[in-house]
């Protein structure tokens, strides 16, 4: 097996392993930094895990709680977060 493969099948070992770079590469008996070069050639259509670019999301569900009848000035936002393009974002609390 070439160097190359080798690297690819360790790469593709800690993919799935759930380990740490730090763990795995200890376990294997490499280099952090000598990972991180063969991730960076492993192919990008094969990487699933933490270093990908893939974007990932989570739900946010609202708890239903009976209604309490408030002035809109009276509610004020626990959170504001104002983004460089103009976009505010507030989050409020009960």
């Amino acid at each position: 097996m070439d160097k190359q493969n080798k690297m690819f099948e360790l790469i593709s070992q800690w993919k799935v392993s759930a380990l740490s770079k730090s763990t795995f590469c200890n376990l294997h008996q490499i280099s952090i930094d000598k990972l991180n070069y063969w991730l960076k050639k492993f192919p990008n259509d094969d990487v699933s895990g933490s270093d990908s670019s893939e974007i990932n999301f989570f739900s946010v569900e609202e708890e239903v709680k009976p209604s309490v009848k408030l002035s809109k000035s009276a509610i004020k936002p626990a959170i504001v977060v104002d983004l460089p393009n103009g976009v505010k974002i507030s989050f409020y609390s009960c």
